[in-house]
């Protein structure tokens, strides 16, 4: 399965300046040429399906951080 749509599947809201949907996209084009790589979305279910897709993730780390370039995962 494509990974976008596998996303899709389990995302319930997604938060991110470059999809046509977020409120601030048209001032993003006309500010960037090309978008933040922060993006921020809710997994359908609960506590126990964002644990799981944590615990599931092979690329990024489980981490907290706004300050670096790395890529991580968090959860509240």
């Amino acid at each position: 399965m494509p990974v976008k749509v596998h996303l899709l599947i389990i995302m319930n809201v997604v938060f991110f300046v470059g999809l046509e949907s977020h409120p601030q996209y048209e001032l993003a084009k006309k500010q960037m040429k090309g978008y933040s790589g922060m993006i921020t979305f809710y997994i359908k279910g609960g506590v126990k399906e964002a644990t799981k897709f944590l615990q599931s993730v092979k690329v990024f780390c489980l981490a907290e951080s706004l300050g670096g370039y790395e890529s991580l995962c968090e959860h509240p």
